[in-house]
């Protein structure tokens, strides 16, 4: 939340939300806060069926200077640090996530069950393949 209230304070808005056509918003609800919390009270609101591309254009922000530079990677690194799934939300939603994380990420939040992956099976041979990194005060080994 800091970076987004950074980059709102130093910046203004810069990103949409996205809202069910009831208003709800269900996208953006951190930029929705951060905008909250710098003061910033007005929207506009475009309507969509989904066939059509939303594009925020600032007409403030000219291509290539430092202000638009910043601006990109604000966006980028905040949603970057910003994303914390929470695996009681995810499991309460009646929707497959399986096409939306990968196997190992669903186990790690405890939303999928380990049986049925298939894992390699374990071949002696490739013991042999493995590189190691040697330390040079101890000589200790472990695999690379």
């Amino acid at each position: 939340m800091a970076l987004l209230d950074k980059s709102v304070s130093t910046d203004g808005a810069g990103r949409s939300l996205l809202a069910t056509k009831e208003g709800v918003i269900i996208a953006g609800n951190k930029t929705q806060q951060a905008l909250i919390d710098q003061g910033i009270e007005e929207v506009i609101v475009v309507h969509t069926d989904g066939t059509q591309a939303v594009i925020v254009q600032r007409d403030d922000v000219e291509h290539g200077t430092e202000r638009a530079q910043r601006m990109a990677v604000m966006d980028n690194r905040s949603s970057e640090v910003g994303l914390d799934w929470s695996p009681e939300i995810l499991a309460s939603l009646d929707i497959d996530l399986t096409d939306m994380f990968f196997d190992d990420e669903l186990m790690k939040m405890g939303l999928s069950d380990p049986v049925g992956i298939e894992f390699p099976e374990y071949d002696e041979s490739v013991a042999n393949e493995v590189e190691y990194i040697t330390c040079p005060e101890c000589g200790h080994r472990w695999p690379r």
